[in-house]
């Protein structure tokens, strides 16, 4: 999405009046919070990512495909808005990321976005200007980078996860069922683009990707415009700082109205974020085992492979009932 366009969408929110939007405040306390456990859900996808190796997962890849094109009834089990992106993921690469490969693209964006969560750490201080806290309706383009960045690392390592499971659910399925719940399959088709085009950026960027050197071009140039001035926002200008299209600022346009309730309920749903990201490690590492057993050929019919089976249905239970949780305090 181009930059004028997140600005007009933008634009007309905030340019309500507050009474109408009744966004809220985002604190410092619940900004760092929020990075913290991106960072450890980051954590737990790039640890089971790694764990297979990247032999393994091209070979995963190359399985899933295949299956996709052969098998009718894994199409139709996976849905085909989801199966139809998992066989483009590898054309839709671009540039540097279409030479590194899926797998490889996938890895180095990990890297990066683990690198930007730790700037913004780092500097939170800086971006908020010493006041502690973002009115939602105040927001600056500065904030709109920081908020669409932490937003970036959630929908990254979320859809890792669930790419992971969908991968291994379409090569050892047998029976062309699958029992990954349908609504991380949902995920992966209505997330897919995004997800790419953040690899295609980050793999990209020339030099270390830096948001933190972009916001601090923003402010030395006198652009960090807000975006409920509808007046005197000058989008083009943002242009030799961001890029036309910048997909920190478009996933924040997209993400608003949840960062803005999730700020302020946050430490209460806290909880259950972490319970939910313990259980999606279980989880992650059973898939990660049942794929080796895979791999190497381990009959289905083994003990230790039928159990690992059912500890992955066990925890996919238990996710799903989390995540509905967490879907509450955004509805």
């Amino acid at each position: 999405m181009k930059i004028t366009d997140i600005f007009k969408s933008l634009s007309a929110l905030f340019s309500k009046p507050a009474a109408d939007i009744k966004f809220k405040t985002l604190t410092e306390e619940s900004l760092l919070s929020q990075i913290e456990d991106a960072r450890m859900l980051l954590k737990t996808t790039e640890s089971a990512w790694s764990d297979l190796g990247n032999k393994k997962l091209d070979d995963l890849f190359s399985k899933a495909f295949e299956r996709l094109r052969m098998d009718r009834k894994i199409v139709q089990a996976v849905g085909r808005p989801t199966s139809d992106y998992i066989q483009s993921m590898e054309k839709s690469l671009k540039g540097k990321a279409r030479s590194m490969g899926l797998v490889k693209a996938i890895d180095h964006s990990t890297k990066i976005i683990t690198n930007l969560l730790q700037d913004l750490v780092e500097n939170v201080d800086k971006i908020l200007a010493n006041k502690k806290s973002v009115t939602i309706n105040d927001t600056q383009v500065s904030h709109g980078m920081f908020l669409g960045t932490l937003q970036a690392a959630k929908m990254f390592a979320e859809f890792n996860g669930y790419l992971l499971a969908t991968l291994g659910h379409i090569v050892y399925s047998k029976d062309g069922k699958l029992e990954i719940p349908k609504y991380m399959l949902i995920y992966l088709a209505e997330n897919g683009q995004a997800y790419l085009d953040l690899i295609n950026q980050l793999s990209n960027a020339s030099g270390r990707y830096s948001i933190i050197n972009e916001i601090t071009g923003i402010k030395k140039a006198g652009i960090d415009f807000k975006f409920s001035d509808s007046e005197g926002i000058r989008p083009n200008q943002l242009f030799s700082v961001l890029g036309v299209e910048n997909i920190f600022l478009e996933l924040f346009s997209l993400a608003i109205r949840p960062i803005a309730l999730i700020g302020e309920v946050y430490i209460d749903m806290r909880h259950q974020y972490y319970e939910s990201i313990k259980e999606k490690k279980k989880w992650l590492e059973s898939h990660v085992s049942l794929i080796k057993m895979e791999m190497e050929g381990v009959d289905p019919n083994d003990p230790t492979y039928l159990k690992t089976k059912k500890m992955i249905a066990f925890y996919e239970d238990k996710i799903s009932e989390y995540d509905k949780k967490l879907q509450k305090y955004e509805d």
